[in-house]
């Protein structure tokens, strides 16, 4: 953090308390797109809210049993409030991060499903989430055919797959007809 930030959170402080310093550090956090310390301070909230030290010592076992419920809870919405603003961002592999956490992977197969791959993209990482993640299985399979070609297809296909067996029909028929496409081209 810099020094113009830390002295203006000090005089938050000082003028207005702790929780508008903290509010102040996720506004600042969110402003620059710190979305990782972002998560951080709105954990720091939760805990100031609960009473306890906003500042974690270690694991969370420092919460009286009383707290750790809602802090848990603000755990889960602090990881969807990061994780969406991440996926505003573009910042798919990120967002991941957070949403794979609470074992929600609907926002993040929705935002997959609307993506247009291009080269200025992580296309590893987004294949990875998209298909050997299991988050959107089929897109992900278009992904690994236009990126790394019929081979490469056919080598995951036969692979373990933790896959439906409707995935792996709608996988294996697009396998199917990329091959005969290329097929009919090269007879041309």
């Amino acid at each position: 953090m810099d020094a113009a930030l830390f002295d203006q959170l000090q005089h938050t402080i000082d003028t207005a308390g702790p929780a508008a310093a903290i509010e102040k550090l996720i506004d600042e956090l969110k402003a620059r797109k710190d979305f990782a310390g972002m998560f951080y301070a709105l954990l720091m909230k939760k805990r100031f809210e609960l009473g306890v030290s906003p500042i974690a010592t270690g694991s969370n076992q420092d919460l009286p049993a009383e707290a750790t419920s809602a802090f848990e809870d603000g755990i889960a919405d602090a990881a969807r409030t990061v994780g969406q603003l991440c996926l505003d961002e573009g910042l798919i592999p990120q967002a991941w991060g957070y949403f794979r956490m609470l074992g929600e992977n609907g926002p993040v197969a929705d935002a997959l499903n609307k993506l247009e791959l291009n080269d200025n993209m992580d296309a590893q990482a987004i294949i990875d989430i998209a298909f050997h993640q299991g988050v959107a299985p089929i897109k992900g399979f278009d992904w690994v055919i236009a990126r790394f070609g019929i081979c490469s297809a056919i080598t995951v296909m036969g692979g373990e797959l933790p896959f439906s067996a409707e995935v792996r029909a709608a996988c294996s028929k697009k396998l199917i007809r990329t091959l005969h496409h290329e097929l009919m081209r090269s007879e041309e």
